[in-house]
């Protein structure tokens, strides 16, 4: 099992170094190979794949930014259906927001925090297929509130996003008569 606490080393990236440890990159990164690509709300995004070993993939991880002004639900969909992502997980999320709105755990009432937030947890699974992301926010007088994303999460000056991409599983989507909502299946990913 590979440390995940890497992210690519160069100097345009020092911004995204703080959010991980670093201590397990040196030895990682010659075994890893590093793609930029260009999305509309990102102002830069990695996708680090480590060398197959034995037929292997270790990890797959991608690291982005979201600008100013884009939805933090919508972006992630939207970054997971033009990556394929089959599988993945949020491992870290920071930033802050001008407007938030989360659901509560009744699953039904919706809320609406109109003020400056900052983003201190996100967690959640996501494919292009389904998404179920919770998020926390600190307000102005520490105090913390948090919920179910919905989209209205509009980025203020930053959201740093890093996504572990898990190897050989599938997220899709079932309808659970219990629940009443369209729950987490896991499927073995065939190549």
């Amino acid at each position: 099992m590979t440390d995940l606490n890497f992210i690519p080393s160069s100097a345009d990236d020092a911004a995204l170094r703080g959010l991980l440890c670093g201590g397990f990159f040196d030895r990682l990164k010659r075994r890893l190979s590093v793609q930029k690509i260009s999305l509309p709300f990102c102002v830069k995004s990695h996708i680090i794949s480590p060398v197959k070993k034995r037929g292997t993939c270790l990890v797959k991880t991608h690291c982005f930014r979201l600008r100013r002004g884009a939805d933090l639900l919508t972006s992630l969909e939207d970054y997971s259906k033009t990556q394929h992502l089959k599988a993945a997980s949020v491992v870290c999320a920071v930033g802050c927001v001008s407007a938030a709105v989360v659901r509560d755990a009744s699953g039904v009432n919706i809320r609406a925090l109109c003020e400056p937030l900052e983003i201190v947890s996100l967690m959640g699974t996501l494919s292009e297929a389904r998404t179920h992301l919770h998020i926390s926010f600190s307000r102005e007088d520490l105090s913390t509130v948090g919920g179910h994303l919905r989209e209205g999460c509009i980025v203020n000056t930053t959201a740093e996003i890093v996504l572990l991409e898990l190897d050989g599983v599938r997220f899709d989507a079932e309808y659970d008569e219990d629940t009443g909502y369209d729950e987490l299946v896991i499927l073995e990913d065939t190549p």
